[in-house]
């Protein structure tokens, strides 16, 4: 175990009643993983004056996101009854725990990490849960009527993005969606203003996921010329539904692509 996992115990172990009052607020589990890097990451933020705002932020940023998913769910697949969903990358559970409390009625809901740890959590948590994969060509899913890959696109470098998006849009049923999100321009004051390639794209290999490789998750941000290219280049007739810049976190770029 780590030195920042152990730490991470301690502070979870000595704030256990605030994370279980603030759980309860919410009406979802409490439970938070030591190795749950966003957690670490708000916990550990300097832009919270206490340990009680930021595991609030924790929750209701969660919570945000969760809403945000199942109202595009419900405004672009109203009638679609009996239906799956994938959260792709799901890591810790932050947005997983709300999407299994306050769920989509008639929805089966899976989520996915490359992370053996986080599956396992996810079960205890209630969630069905499978391993990921490597490799964009060794993933092995259902089809889904929708999937949804929150912030994974910001951290896929140029080598690895397509394959990524070919993979996670074939395993999306006929007239489903692929809903991710991307750093694009207003990500760039986030990430020290650095300039886009010829290529539209910029990449640095290093992220807060210490035990992956950063040549392989780094950290990425995309021009939506360089978004639209690679969904062009999707099998059939795939038609962008939804582009909002800046949309999610309030930089993050959203995207919602259907499968004809």
């Amino acid at each position: 175990m780590d030195h920042d996992t152990t730490q991470m115990q301690t502070y979870l172990a000595d704030h256990r009643g605030e994370i279980t009052e603030i759980a309860a607020r919410f009406g979802v589990r409490p439970d938070v993983h030591p190795a749950d890097m966003i957690f670490r990451f708000v916990a550990t933020h300097s832009g919270f004056p206490d340990s009680y705002q930021a595991i609030q932020y924790y929750f209701a940023d969660g919570k945000k996101s969760a809403d945000r998913l199942r109202a595009l769910v419900q405004q672009w697949l109203p009638d679609r009854q009996q239906a799956r969903l994938l959260e792709f990358a799901s890591g810790y559970g932050c947005v997983t725990r709300h999407l299994l409390a306050q769920g989509l009625p008639g929805w089966e809901f899976t989520c996915a990490d490359i992370h053996d740890e986080a599956v396992l959590f996810l079960q205890k948590l209630g969630a069905r849960a499978l391993p990921s994969a490597s490799q964009p060509e060794g993933l092995r899913l259902q089809p889904f009527d929708v999937v949804f890959a929150l912030s994974f696109f910001s951290h896929m470098p140029d080598a690895t993005f397509a394959r990524w998006l070919k993979s996670l849009y074939d395993a999306v049923l006929p007239q489903g969606l692929l809903i991710f999100t991307t750093h694009g321009y207003q990500s760039l004051p986030h990430l020290g203003n650095p300039p886009f390639n010829k290529q539209g794209y910029w990449f640095r290999a290093d992220s807060e996921q210490l035990d992956l490789p950063g040549e392989e998750y780094g950290l990425m941000a995309v021009t939506p010329a360089y978004v639209c290219d690679r969904i062009k280049s999707l099998p059939g007739n795939p038609q962008i539904a939804v582009f909002n810049e800046g949309m999610w976190w309030g930089h993050q770029d959203l995207w919602v692509v259907r499968k004809a």
